[in-house]
């Protein structure tokens, strides 16, 4: 694993832990705007173990979040908000992703 790829699964490894013991509200201070959950994989993303960090159908983070400072387009370019707020991350759920045909998967 390079260097850049090994940075990169470690800050979601310790943004995974400070959401999941709750300590993110105490280190940032962002009590009213934060969200904890004691099971992000099953109550956050669609798939955690493949590092899919989609939010999934149900997430806790879904129309919970706030637009100060937030961006008018997520991570993968959609806009937001989309339904009835929006989605606290980077990801802006909107449904089941729908892949161009002949994408390559990781396995």
């Amino acid at each position: 694993m390079n260097g850049s790829k090994q940075a990169v699964y470690c800050i979601v490894i310790l943004f995974v832990f400070l959401v999941a013991t709750g300590a993110w509200t105490t280190y940032s201070g962002q009590d009213a705007n934060s969200l904890t959950t004691t099971d992000p994989k099953n109550q956050l993303f669609s798939d955690l173990s493949s590092w899919d960090l989609h939010l999934r159908a149900g997430s806790l983070a879904i129309d919970t979040g706030t637009s100060t400072d937030a961006p008018s387009v997520d991570f993968d370019g959609r806009q937001r908000p989309e339904g009835g707020g929006y989605d606290i991350g980077a990801d802006e759920f909107t449904g089941p992703i729908d892949l161009p045909p002949n994408t390559p998967t990781v396995l």
